[in-house]
């Protein structure tokens, strides 16, 4: 990520995000974890029931992840967990404001009770390495609907850049939260009963990565797609020393 804050005339996050269309003509749910660098509105999407976007609000019985319905004008830097129901979702966004930095996150509450934080639900711009995200505390989403906190167990391995994961105050013991889902309904009462997760798979955020995917891409007033250079460093135009670069969301070489 560039270093400080900036507008662009379009900016774009290369990942693909989408629900699984079945032979049948049905649609196979998949649920993902999001941050990004700027503001994007998906009101007409989740208006239609394509998406549906989700925080982490609170922990139940110290053991499941309580998530909520929350506004689908997504913020910069906040973190977020979306369900696509249907199609692709596109990360394009114009006349973008970028920010360079990740908010601190929003506290996580035990359900039902007035107690202090448990921890921050949160996003990063960055790519973080395993041991780094243990010593975070951090729990992230697998494959099997679980949050699982990370471990210096595979250190070749990474938390991705521009997802969301949970961070606890303290360690309790617990590894895995989440081994089912739930979904509270913002606007309800406490007593409400609590419904299944909304999502059918799960797509988890820790990998050994292809440098070349999943980063952001931005595009000038003139349709020519910004350079950066591994630090994250917008250039001015195109590079005119020789080395490695990002355009367009891939690594180039300028020979």
């Amino acid at each position: 990520m560039p270093p400080c804050e900036f507008t662009a005339a379009k900016a774009g996050y290369d990942r693909k995000v989408f629900a699984t269309k079945n032979a049948d003509g049905t649609w196979t749910s998949r649920a993902y974890t999001v941050c990004l660098p700027y503001d994007l509105d998906l009101t007409e999407a989740h208006q239609s029931g394509r998406i549906r976007v989700c925080k982490l609000w609170f922990v139940k019985d110290d053991k499941e992840f309580v998530f909520s319905n929350t506004d689908p004008e997504m913020k910069a830097g906040q973190a977020y967990l979306i369900v696509v129901n249907e199609g692709e979702l596109s990360f394009e966004a114009s006349g973008a404001s970028v920010v360079a930095e990740a908010g601190e996150g929003e506290d996580v509450l035990m359900w039902g009770t007035d107690n202090p934080s448990l921890g921050l639900w949160r996003g990063s711009f960055k790519r973080i390495g395993n041991a780094d995200a243990s010593a975070m505390l951090a729990y992230s989403m697998q494959d099997d609907r679980d949050f699982r906190r990370i471990s210096v167990e595979a250190p070749q391995a990474s938390w991705e850049a521009f997802r969301a994961m949970f961070c606890a105050r303290a360690f309790t013991g617990n590894n895995t939260y989440g081994s089912k889902f739930k979904q509270y309904v913002q606007g309800g009462d406490d007593d409400d009963p609590l419904i299944d997760f909304p999502a059918d798979e799960f797509v988890g955020d820790t990998d050994i990565p292809d440098s070349s995917l999943g980063m952001m891409h931005v595009i000038n007033d003139d349709g020519s797609h910004a350079y950066f250079d591994l630090q994250g460093r917008q250039l001015p135009g195109s590079p005119s020393k020789k080395g490695v670069y990002i355009n367009n969301g891939k690594v180039v070489m300028n020979r």
